[in-house]
């Protein structure tokens, strides 16, 4: 029998990758598009440690309420880079922003959190895949607090906030 996957309460980003996390937002803030990408790195115990970012790729698709990435793209850029830190370093979760609101999470951002908590079986990583949701005075993050949290309706209740901490250095 597997063990439960950890629930990461912290989230350490090093001040550089949070700096390119605004500057993307904002590219696409100032049209009122939405934006994101996927946090890669490792965690240890309860903390996760993002060392690189990947983008939202060349097909994606911004749009006022929604963001889709060119998952193709993703899928590629991240097990490159999990080739090139030798196993190292995994897929800890995606980053969004929302232009037009706060960093709290949508019915939508819910629903996906709960699907990539369920689905998440790489065997890789042992934790509970992450979502950042960054505004432009507010970044949150949250972290499924269960293994199963359900599939329709998902309320906020079944979700933990994580801990943001920047740092100066990887």
């Amino acid at each position: 029998m597997s063990q439960p996957r950890q629930l990461i309460t912290d989230l350490w980003i090093p001040r550089e990758l949070g700096h390119q996390i605004a500057e993307e937002a904002k590219l696409f803030r100032d049209r009122w598009l939405e934006t994101g990408g996927v946090l890669m790195g490792y965690t240890n115990c309860s903390s996760a440690v993002v060392t690189a970012l990947v983008g939202p790729g060349p097909d994606a698709s911004h749009k006022r309420n929604s963001f889709r990435p060119d998952t193709i793209y993703q899928r590629a850029e991240i097990a490159a880079h999990f080739e090139r830190s030798s196993g190292l370093d995994t897929y800890l979760g995606d980053w969004h922003s929302h232009p037009t609101g706060g960093a709290g999470q949508s019915w939508t951002d819910r629903r996906m959190l709960a699907r990539l908590t369920r689905d998440w079986t790489d065997g890789i990583d042992p934790h509970r895949p992450l979502m950042l949701i960054v505004a432009e005075n507010e970044w949150r993050c949250y972290c499924a607090k269960t293994e199963t949290p359900p599939r329709m309706l998902p309320s906020t209740a079944n979700f933990a906030d994580v801990m943001l901490r920047l740092t100066e250095k990887n």
